[in-house]
């Protein structure tokens, strides 16, 4: 991996992790790409609220489910998956989560991360992310300018992560 670590990045709305949910204190650290807020709640508060609330209990359940699912594909991409693959997974991967949140403007989002934390979420060097960004910018696939991420083309995106 690159740097010797593997980011996934949060976007708004989402729960940092499961396992913090139910353990005395995060096991990891937290970097932030962009200015954000957070809440924290004491392990009794947290356990009360999931308790009591059946939508509390649903968005915990769901969070779980997508950390798991996450996980296992970060296997598969680090296993089996080429560069290219991984990169236009994790392009995609961020759409789509923010396309559930109304997030997506046209065929653009914001797009904070540089290719360091590209290369940190995919497990390659920024060299070459630097190399594959290119690529995907001379076929077309897809503009980025400053903190904007616009998908010119998503069908050949998706082609690319399949």
């Amino acid at each position: 991996m690159a740097a010797g670590r593997f980011c996934h990045y949060l976007l708004p709305g989402e729960i940092v992790a499961c396992g913090p949910l139910f353990e005395p204190r995060l096991h990891s650290g937290i970097d932030a790409v962009t200015r954000g807020c957070c809440r924290l709640f004491d392990s009794a508060q947290r356990k009360a609220a999931i308790a009591v609330s059946l939508v509390i209990f649903d968005k915990v359940l769901s969070a779980c489910n997508e950390g798991k699912n996450r996980a296992y594909q970060l296997i598969v991409d680090l296993g089996r998956r080429t560069a290219v693959e991984r990169v236009a997974r994790l392009f995609l991967d961020i759409w789509s989560r923010l396309e559930k949140s109304g997030m997506v403007e046209g065929n653009s989002i914001e797009f904070p991360l540089r290719q360091t934390h590209i290369a940190d979420a995919t497990g390659l060097t920024p060299v070459y992310v630097s190399k594959l960004i290119g690529e995907f910018h001379d076929s077309g696939i897809r503009e980025i300018s400053g903190r904007t991420l616009q998908i010119t083309n998503m069908g050949q995106l998706r082609r690319l992560a399949a």
